[in-house]
């Protein structure tokens, strides 16, 4: 593992400078004239290298493979600064296929994986050379878990084409929204599913239904994100998905499902544990959008 922070050379160099500075002293007190200048080598041992080192060294980022977006900018720093790692932001890894890309996983000194590895917001050391950083990218050949063309990560696939889609995307967690209702009032739409692909045609008849208002559906359905605006409240089984093969993206609580239950009750979905109620269609839980593709 690489060791950015220098920390052991620094200590041998201070070794060899305080002995060889001891000898020295030594040698001029035996001969009868101590040397100042000499003696003096003792004090400046335990001086701190970025004391006497004024030059500054650069943090860059290298894609590594990426298919898209920015790197982050080019920093400089003197030895020993506390540096903050950079997030990828809108960097898109290898393509995958249908518009799916590979996910990012930190950065790290070496391209292959083989360093020091950070994820953002980490901070390090800075030593007394440049340093580059790498994109580390998932490398499996899977969509599962990977991101979807809107930028939120895929959580289903259908071995074909179903219709019009073969896959469902997550909407990315910045998107989410707390404490929301799944009506604002007690109303029965009648109508939805629970299955694999209902969650569209539930928002729409939720929707149609209730008309305007900040509820779970609604919002869902006016999200744009990612270049997109065809985005649903899931299924209660779609929700089940999401919390089997992305759930670390979720917070543990209550997420609402555009499965009706009755006139009162609707069912959600909890990222703690993964089980699912019927609830007061008032209560308020969060909501996180999907897309189909």
């Amino acid at each position: 593992m690489m060791t950015l922070r220098g920390g052991k050379r620094r200590f041998e160099t201070a070794a060899v400078v305080v002995i060889a500075s001891v000898v020295l002293a030594a040698a001029a007190m035996l001969s009868g004239c101590p040397d100042a200048s000499l003696l003096g080598l003792v004090a400046d041992a335990d001086e701190d290298p970025s004391e006497t080192n004024p030059e500054t060294y650069t943090v860059s980022y290298n894609a590594n493979g990426a298919s898209g977006g920015t790197l982050p900018l080019q920093s400089s720093h003197s030895y020993d600064d506390e540096v903050w790692v950079s997030e990828a932001g809108e960097l898109r890894g290898p393509v995958l296929g249908f518009g799916i890309t590979q996910r990012f996983l930190q950065w790290n000194t070496q391209a292959d994986a083989g360093g020091s590895g950070y994820l953002p917001f980490e901070a390090f050391g800075m030593p007394d050379h440049d340093v580059t950083l790498y994109a580390i990218w998932t490398t499996d050949g899977g969509f599962i878990s990977k991101i979807g063309p809107a930028g939120g990560l895929v959580f289903f696939e259908h071995a074909e084409s179903n219709g019009d889609w073969r896959f469902l995307e997550a909407a990315p967690p910045e998107t989410e929204w707390t404490g929301r209702p799944w009506s604002e009032f007690t109303t029965l739409v009648d109508g939805t599913e629970i299955g694999i692909g209902a969650g569209e045609p539930n928002t729409q008849a939720i929707v149609g239904a209730m008309g305007d208002g900040d509820y779970a559906a609604k919002l869902c359905d006016d999200l744009s994100h990612g270049g997109y605006s065809d985005w649903f409240l899931p299924s209660i089984d779609e929700l089940n998905l999401m919390y089997h093969n992305v759930q670390w993206t979720f917070a543990p609580a209550f997420y609402w499902s555009s499965s009706e239950e009755n006139e009162g009750l609707a069912r959600a979905q909890k990222f703690n544990d993964g089980s699912r109620h019927p609830e007061s269609k008032t209560n308020a839980y969060r909501v996180r959008a999907a897309r189909a593709f």
